[in-house]
């Protein structure tokens, strides 16, 4: 018991000083399940460019989740759901800012994390703004029950910011891929 509580201690010290590494972009992907319960013929297919998201205040890290990181990951969901032009020539640029992504500090059990992401899509023809929506998405993380490996703890953290910004990237896609052209309007 005693040895239990100890490494207890040691994984929330640990936790509490450790500098927030970046995902790796790949890391937080939808999965593919995603795009096979999309449609392959849609009104936004190869109609769309990536441009900046920000962060709420700030354009630094937000948790392990950098401008960088968010940016490319979105770029590689698009376009391997179909969603991003080819070259220059995009009808619509998708921007917006990363308002919070939360993943509490949990040390066994089931843990609700989430992010909030604004996206905005405009037409680039008109400079209208066709598709403005916060997008808040939970993802239920799980950690293994008397988990006392830091490294183990600090795995399923990271878990658990990838699933969950890769659960807000696979609602915007479900979100675009229903899309009309009568909606863009």
């Amino acid at each position: 018991m005693r040895r239990s509580l100890l490494s207890l201690l040691a994984v929330l010290a640990l936790s509490a000083c450790a500098k927030p590494v970046p995902l790796a972009v790949n890391s937080m992907l939808p999965s593919e399940v995603v795009y096979e319960q999309t449609s392959r013929h849609f009104y936004l297919n190869h109609k769309i460019s990536v441009g900046t998201f920000a962060y709420g205040g700030e354009n630094t890290a937000y948790g392990e989740v950098t401008f960088q990181n968010f940016g490319a990951a979105l770029h590689s969901a698009l376009q391997k759901g179909g969603y991003l032009a080819k070259g220059s020539h995009a009808r619509y640029r998708l921007t917006g800012e990363i308002k919070e992504v939360k993943v509490p500090r949990c040390l066994f059990g089931s843990c609700e994390s989430g992010a909030a992401i604004a996206y905005t899509l405009t037409d680039t023809r008109s400079g209208k703004v066709v598709y403005d929506d916060l997008l808040v998405v939970p993802y239920t993380c799980e950690a293994p029950v008397f988990m006392n490996d830091p490294k183990v703890q600090q795995q399923v953290i990271m878990n658990a910011y990838t699933q969950t910004v890769g659960a807000n990237i696979a609602q915007l896609i479900q979100v675009l891929n229903r899309k009309t052209a009568s909606d863009l309007k």
